[in-house]
């Protein structure tokens, strides 16, 4: 309980924000088709979300017992280097909405979420589009 009330005070959360998660989907959805299972299973995995400088990062961890874990049944990637796996680009009527992020993966998981400026004030219902580049050449698992 007292672990919960820390984690709070610090910002951590357990659920993505509806634009979170409306970016992952996309992403998922332009990934090779044999990946998905894996990164299923990291975003269902992810329990401490970590928005830092505004949400211009967004670190996303699975801990347990104060470790955080990197479960092989999450690999998307066979490489341990951290590697931006892919960049969207929002559109939106809204300048505050107007993002450019990059997906990363670390020791093969997906681990955080950048964006070019901070995304604390973006409203997804302002998002008219969202353009997927997935890095090409990558060792998908």
């Amino acid at each position: 309980m007292l672990g919960a009330i820390l984690n709070a005070l610090r910002g951590y959360r357990r659920v993505f924000l509806p634009l979170e998660a409306a970016i992952l989907a996309e992403v998922r959805s332009s990934l090779p088709e044999q990946v998905h299972p894996a990164f299923d299973d990291r975003l269902a995995r992810i329990n401490m979300i970590q928005p830092i400088l505004g949400g211009r990062e967004v670190n996303l961890y699975e801990r347990r017992n104060g470790v955080i874990l990197f479960p092989a049944s999450s690999r998307i990637l066979s490489a341990d280097a951290s590697l931006c796996i892919a960049t969207v680009e929002l559109l939106s009527s809204d300048p505050m909405s107007r993002l450019k992020a990059r997906l990363y993966c670390g020791r093969g998981v997906l681990t955080s979420l950048e964006f070019d400026q901070p995304s604390e004030h973006a409203e997804l219902e302002t998002v008219t589009a969202m353009k997927v580049q997935v890095t090409p050449k990558l060792p998908w698992n």
